[in-house]
């Protein structure tokens, strides 16, 4: 069948395609009887009308497309990031286009502006920008919400604190608003973890050699590596650790683990959707996403058989 437009639907119906157009936008000025709303959706069942979403773009003056600027997918965190914003965009009509950058400068930026010659109706990207940093468009620009990790760090120094440690060491993602968070923190040394796992082995021996007893560590390849290198290079090290987290990886179930850091990554990417969206047809909410959790290790529930995350059964 040749393709169906929206006047070989009136013609059929015997109606306008104004008439058509209106009704089938949800206009409420489309005013018909009831047989004639019978008469259009038998029309459009039975020609199988599409509506041009090409179409709908010039109608309404919008894309119907949102951008995301991401890390690499090598990365769970960031895959993680992408399902479930395309997940979220679907569920709200729209499609999600995304442009992957690499950990280099001006990457960032090179990813954004190839999105931005597609003209989506807003952008969302991942990491901190300073904002001299940040770019400008026609369209909205959002970062992906950032939680407040305030409470919870506190929570994890007293926690450290209560276990009788006067100093640790924070290892802290380069993206994040942790150092900010430990800033004249008593016996706090931060550690800048480099994105580059080769990178971060160097860092992570020399931190072993000086052997602190407290370490607060940011992200699962990390802890992952970390513990790694202990039992391979030094036995007899043992350091307590507070690991941060947004899956039950059994890493975080070690016997050096005493506590974690869990946040809902998932929710913050619901409402950092929401949020873009709101910008872009304007809507108003509370988009803040929900505050990170402090899991001392006698509360955790034990990790899902072999890693699996049972909603996307993924092994991680």
């Amino acid at each position: 069948m040749a393709h169906c437009t929206l006047k070989d639907v009136a013609r059929e119906a015997g109606v306008s395609p104004s008439l058509v157009s209106k009704y089938l936008a949800g206009d409420p000025a489309a005013r018909m009887a009831p047989d004639t709303r019978r008469r259009i959706d038998e029309a459009v069942i039975r020609m199988q009308y599409r509506p041009s979403p090409v179409g709908r773009a010039l109608r309404i003056g919008r894309s119907g497309a949102l951008g995301l600027v991401i890390g690499g997918f090598n990365n769970p965190f960031f895959a993680l990031i992408a399902d479930r914003a395309l997940r979220e965009a679907a569920k709200k009509g729209y499609q999600l286009l995304i442009a992957v950058y690499e950990f280099r400068p001006g990457a960032r930026e090179e990813a954004f502006q190839s999105l931005l010659a597609r003209q989506p109706d807003g952008i969302l990207i991942t990491g901190e920008l300073p904002e001299s940093e940040w770019p400008h468009a026609a369209c909205p620009c959002l970062p992906l919400a950032i939680a407040d990790y305030r409470p919870v760090l506190v929570q994890a120094v007293a926690f450290f604190r209560e276990r009788g440690h006067r100093e640790f060491t924070a290892l802290c993602n380069p993206f994040s608003t942790w150092p900010d968070c430990f800033a004249g923190e008593p016996g706090c040394r931060i550690e800048m973890v480099p994105p580059s796992l080769e990178e971060r082995i160097p860092l992570l021996r020399e931190l072993c050699r000086r052997r602190p007893t407290a370490i607060l560590t940011s992200g699962w390849q990390t802890a992952t590596l970390l513990l790694r290198i202990i039992d391979a290079e030094f036995p007899g090290y043992e350091p307590e650790i507070i690991g941060q987290t947004f899956f039950d990886q059994p890493v975080f179930f070690d016997r050096r683990m005493v506590a974690v850091i869990r946040e809902d990554l998932r929710e913050r990417v619901c409402r950092s959707i929401a949020r873009l969206i709101a910008a872009i047809e304007g809507g108003e909410g509370d988009f803040s996403p929900p505050l990170p959790e402090f899991i001392p290790a006698g509360m955790r529930k034990e990790p899902p058989l072999f890693g699996i995350d049972p909603e996307y059964e993924v092994i991680f």
